[in-house]
């Protein structure tokens, strides 16, 4: 009686593997996107509709629905926020960043 020979990798670790490979996936296109969730926003300045509070609604939708858009102009940062498919910005946040000063 022949057994089959037996896989390298069992079932639990291919569902991970997979699992793995769908976050890895996900990570790489909100990078590309430019998602709220991946661009450095802190989940206390996730307030899209400016009413004082932060909710779950709202944290979550920085993973699917809101694109940030950076520009910089000499010492002006700022990140323009987006809903995806939108091209008006609903908010602007704008800061000045010093560069060390120059040695002569």
């Amino acid at each position: 009686m022949n057994k089959a020979p037996r896989s390298r990798f069992g079932m639990r670790r291919k569902i991970f593997l997979g699992l793995f490979l769908l976050l890895v996936a996900y990570a790489g296109y909100a990078y590309y996107a430019g998602l709220a969730f991946i661009a450095g926003i802190p989940n206390s300045e996730m307030d899209w509709n400016g009413d004082g509070t932060v909710t779950s609604t709202e944290v979550a939708q920085a993973w699917y629905a809101v694109i940030v858009k950076n520009t910089r102009q000499g010492q002006r940062e700022c990140n323009a926020f987006y809903w995806r498919g939108s091209d008006e910005a609903f908010r602007v946040q704008c800061r000045t960043t010093m560069a060390p000063a120059e040695e002569g």
